[in-house]
């Protein structure tokens, strides 16, 4: 297990360098950051004293160098706008789109995992179809198109709910509704055929035999059989969280890591931009990681193959 606990930090540390590389040359692609901080008609002479001051006069190999070298020693570069490390702008943020996806994972978590064992435990009647043909659709709609029916409805119409901001809980309700439906609508079709395939098993029919009451029987058997495969559902939610923010928080003015990373885009900002997209791309790849080992931990079977 310590061999293919090795080999997935290998893959995991290759996926990191290979985005990292990936942006840093589709985000060259896009222009010429000086345009977006120099005023038009600037003399030469200022100009090149911003390129010498961000390295952007070397070439671009050389760049990459001295990126590789900066990530190594924990300096993502500076900040073209804000005058300070990318890194201290970035994790400024941070707070803020917690604020939202921990929420958000805690909600559709909760809510996924109740309606999919509910309607396991309803299966074939009226509630396990309503509830099953719910999911599809709320699954399918992307958070972005909720997000604008929400602001139109519980905003604009009824003036229920601020639409924009992070300053009291009831601009939480919008941006948290946006986000959490989808995992929520997908993790309870994943539950309900888990739980399904679960309540099919022989040990329940044993349970049922001995006279153990319903609820013992879905707590001790059906449960801890049905959680197996949804391990890796989780993990997914909390990776679709972290890594779909970014239209949820530009929707709704939510000032975490995914409105900044679009703001740094369109200026061209790109040490931000690649301090975000690193960081993001860490953190889903960690929870990948995590998700597989917690996988193989939890299944026996697993623990004795070999990688």
């Amino acid at each position: 297990m310590a061999r293919a606990t090795l080999v997935r930090i290998l893959r995991a540390l290759a996926t990191v360098l290979i985005v990292a590389t990936i942006v840093f040359v589709i985000i060259r692609l896009t222009g010429d950051p000086i345009r977006s901080v120099v005023p038009e008609g600037s003399p030469p002479e200022i100009e090149a004293l911003y390129r010498q001051r961000w390295g952007l006069d070397k070439p671009i190999w050389e760049q990459y160098l001295v990126y590789l070298a900066g990530i190594a020693r924990g300096d993502f570069g500076q900040s073209y706008f804000d005058s300070a490390p990318a890194l201290d702008v970035v994790a400024a943020r941070i707070p803020a789109t917690l604020q939202l996806t921990v929420p958000a994972f805690i909600v559709s978590t909760s809510v996924g995992l109740s309606v999919g064992v509910f309607a396991a435990l309803h299966r074939g009647k009226w509630l396990d179809r309503v509830l099953s043909s719910t999911s599809v659709i709320l699954g399918a709609i992307p958070s972005f198109a909720l997000g604008v029916v929400l602001v139109l409805v519980f905003a604009v119409t009824l003036r229920w709910l601020p639409s924009a901001g992070n300053t009291t809980p009831m601009h939480l309700v919008m941006p948290l509704i946006a986000m959490a439906l989808a995992p929520a609508a997908l993790l309870a079709r994943m539950t309900r055929a888990s739980m399904s395939d679960a309540l099919s098993l022989p040990s329940i029919e044993h349970a049922a035999s001995l006279g153990l009451p319903r609820w013992k029987q879905v707590l001790q058997y059906a449960l801890p059989n049905a959680f197996l495969p949804l391990i890796t559902i989780l993990g997914f939610d909390i990776a679709y969280l972290l890594a779909g923010s970014s239209v949820v928080e530009v929707l709704f003015s939510w000032p975490g890591i995914g409105r900044l990373f679009v703001q740094a885009a369109g200026q061209r900002d790109f040490a931000v931009v690649q301090c975000v997209v690193l960081l993001v791309t860490v953190s889903v790849v960690l929870v990948n990681l995590l998700t597989d080992m917690s996988y193989k931990i939890a299944d026996p079977r697993l623990r004795r193959s070999k990688a």
